[in-house]
């Protein structure tokens, strides 16, 4: 999946999704302050397309593009790459650039430059290689507010030490997570409302030494309210494989395996491919959640359908080779060891009560329908709620579309 579009918001009361407007991101992840329940983790997810849809045949195409001012004259130098991916380029003094080699499909682009607003298009690529114009118009410049006293070192340092914990998360491959340009980071705390704010002024650029990537990502915005511990963040990232030896890039393809396995990106592949049983999960139809009988079981636990889903019960195979998806609520169990073991079916029981525990996953589809690509990606606007073990993954956790894992078996429990 795009985490490259993100929004990360924080609350202590239940968030009613038709309150959440549908915007340019990807990812919106709830964290209830101070709850170790996995129902404290929902991702309500806006998805769109930037990795190639895959269709007959292994024809290639060019994209390319004329980078303008609002006058008409090229921009140089402009940044451009196809969001969620290992693409990138700049307009030559012409404001032109070029990708070559892409199969037909849909691309996201995202183009920014010091000076003008970023621009994101969808570009369809379907029988022939495309040229696009593309405007850009010159950046708002907001004045910040004068601080009386200024703010102290430590006070930065705090600040941009929150940065980096809701920007990068907490996970393992957080923590060897490096800001390379930490100068383009403007922090700013409104000591009334308690609101830390975040703009910068280039690239973010992330150095990712446990999964072995460089992540450039254009923050579009960024505000976390202290006190009622709420992070939002939106924006998008381009991933550059890291230079290392056989022995690093042996150690970065076991942690890329540890990332993707049970990801949201290897369960959209399992849907497409029709092999989500063999890829490890097991998915149920879920219904609600189910009272605890025992005060020594904290566990939170779900009434479901004991009978896995037959994926073809929610999926099917368009002509233009998007797979469309169609359920109100699955919930989906990471374990490869079960699905390993024969598959029982036909259980009288209507429901059955399942723990959920920090394998497990609830995916609500907001929507009368979504389409999927076999990249693992989400065609067009679609909004998903996701709860529990997928909503875990931050931008320290995430990998570019092209990533193939190597199929040496799945990631057990």
């Amino acid at each position: 999946m795009k985490i490259i579009s993100v929004l990360y918001i924080g609350s202590k009361k239940p968030i009613n999704p038709n309150h959440i407007s549908m915007c340019n991101t990807k990812l919106i992840l709830t964290i209830l302050k101070g709850s170790s329940s996995p129902f404290a983790i929902i991702i309500y997810m806006v998805l769109m397309l930037g990795a190639s849809i895959h269709v007959a045949g292994q024809s290639r195409y060019s994209l390319t593009g004329h980078v303008t001012d609002s006058l008409n004259k090229p921009i140089p130098s402009a940044t451009v790459f196809i969001v969620g991916m290992t693409k990138m380029t700049s307009t030559t003094k012409e404001g032109i650039f070029k990708f070559d080699g892409l199969q037909a499909g849909t691309y996201q682009l995202s183009v920014s430059i010091l000076g003008f607003a970023s621009h994101t298009e969808t570009v369809l690529l379907a029988s022939s290689s495309v040229d696009i114009q593309i405007n850009l118009h010159p950046a708002t410049i907001e004045l910040a507010g004068v601080v009386i006293n200024g703010e102290s070192s430590k006070v930065q340092e705090a600040n941009y030490k929150i940065f980096q914990k809701v920007f990068l998360g907490t996970s393992d491959n957080a923590k060897k997570c490096r800001i390379l340009n930490p100068e383009v980071i403007h922090l700013k705390l409104d000591k009334k409302t308690g609101v830390l704010n975040a703009t910068a002024d280039d690239l973010i650029v992330v150095e990712n030494e446990s999964l072995g990537y460089k992540i450039r990502y254009l923050l579009n915005n960024f505000n976390y309210q202290i006190e009622q511990d709420n992070a939002s963040f939106s924006g998008n990232s381009s991933f550059e494989e890291l230079p290392g030896n056989e022995k690093r890039k042996a150690v970065w393809n076991v942690a890329r395996s540890k990332a993707y396995y049970g990801s949201l990106m290897q369960f959209f592949r399992g849907l497409y491919h029709n092999n989500a049983r063999e890829e490890g999960f097991l998915i149920h139809k879920a219904f609600g959640r189910a009272p605890v009988f025992s005060i020594a079981d904290d566990r939170e636990y779900l009434y479901v359908d004991p009978n896995e889903i037959d994926l073809p019960a929610i999926s099917k195979l368009r002509p233009d080779s998007l797979m469309r998806l169609k359920f109100t609520k699955l919930f989906i169990a990471y374990a490869p060891k079960q699905a390993a073991k024969e598959r029982t079916s036909n259980v009288e029981a209507q429901t059955k009560q399942v723990p959920f525990t920090s394998n497990c996953t609830l995916i609500y589809l907001l929507t009368d329908e979504a389409m999927i690509d076999q990249k693992g990606d989400v065609a067009g606007l679609h909004n998903f709620t996701i709860q529990g073990n997928m909503a875990l993954r931050r931008v320290a956790d995430q990998l570019p579309f092209e990533y193939k894992p190597n199929k040496t078996g799945l990631l057990l429990e």
